[in-house]
């Protein structure tokens, strides 16, 4: 018998999240740093201000992800991917801490073009 969610052959298709907020995190964070690099804009300040964005941004994820699933078809399995969580937790841990030691403050071009 078919029911409403549930595929005939009773497959699961299984959904990870967190891979989206991850992705978006690290292309956001690097162009802000290939920005700084190449412009005398100072980018950090605001990341350290909006790093609750990549909370809200998870939770989102969360929230279509598990619509989606409502939606579909057939059965969706949906977890939370922990590598993904681990890394957005010390990005956002990072950030919070607004100190980046890890990055030396440099100018445009390390100062390797005269000009």
């Amino acid at each position: 018998m078919w029911k409403r969610g549930v595929s005939m052959q009773g497959s699961v298709r299984t959904v990870a999240v967190g891979r989206i907020t991850l992705a978006a995190t690290f292309i956001a964070l690097g162009l802000v740093f290939l920005i700084e690099n190449l412009a005398t804009i100072n980018l950090i300040y605001p990341l350290r201000v909006f790093w609750p964005a990549v909370i809200l941004l998870f939770g989102l994820e969360i929230l279509v992800r598990q619509y989606q699933a409502d939606r579909a078809p057939y059965r969706v399995r949906i977890y939370i991917d922990a590598v993904a969580v681990i890394v957005l937790f010390l990005v956002v841990i990072t950030l919070a801490l607004g100190s980046f030691p890890f990055l030396p403050r440099r100018g445009p071009f390390w100062g390797r073009w005269i000009g």
